[in-house]
């Protein structure tokens, strides 16, 4: 949800997703200008894009994702300046692929300490973007019992909620 509203605020179109249906409209609330079923083949979500797909980046980062975006970035051929932004550590198969650096890969690394070029700026923005609506923080769930609760919040991972971030407090 963060890295769609991002790259709306910052400027980016399109801003193509993969997602559940039932999570759609939500997701172009938030930004999106196209939300694919999680399943689209590469062909489907380059269909969007009026120059080849340039850069992507990866909020799930699994093998299934990362290679779906090493193909966005590859098919038919390597864009020029192609680039892949992870938040996991590249998988084999993708480094696999990937061997002569097709693409750029980039792991996204978040510190307030190391880049406060950047991050002063946001932290002096990020309040004013939530009570404006600009920013939108995600939906949660409260798994009540603190941290007897954890049981019960990962079973509801294992069956698949979704929409949510699950939120246990332990003090309770």
């Amino acid at each position: 949800d963060a890295a769609i509203q991002f790259a709306r605020i910052a400027g980016f179109s399109p801003i193509v997703t993969t997602a559940s249906s039932q999570h759609t409209e939500s997701l172009k609330s938030l930004g999106a200008t196209h939300v694919f079923d999680r399943d689209a083949d590469v062909q489907t979500l380059q269909s969007v894009f009026p120059a080849p797909v340039a850069l992507v980046f990866d909020a799930i980062s699994v093998e299934a994702t990362q290679l779906l975006a090493f193909d966005v970035l590859t098919t038919p051929s390597p864009v020029l300046g192609g680039r892949v932004i992870l938040l996991l550590p590249q998988v084999n198969s993708f480094k696999d692929k990937n061997s002569g650096n097709k693409i750029a890969v980039d792991d996204v690394y978040g510190s307030s300490e190391a880049f406060k070029d950047l991050s002063v700026p946001f932290w002096q923005k990020i309040g004013q973007w939530i009570e404006g609506g600009k920013l939108v923080p995600n939906r949660v769930q409260l798994v009540e019992g603190g941290l007897g609760g954890i049981p019960e919040a990962l079973d509801l991972s294992r069956k698949g909620v979704s929409g949510v971030k699950l939120v246990v407090r332990p003090q309770e």
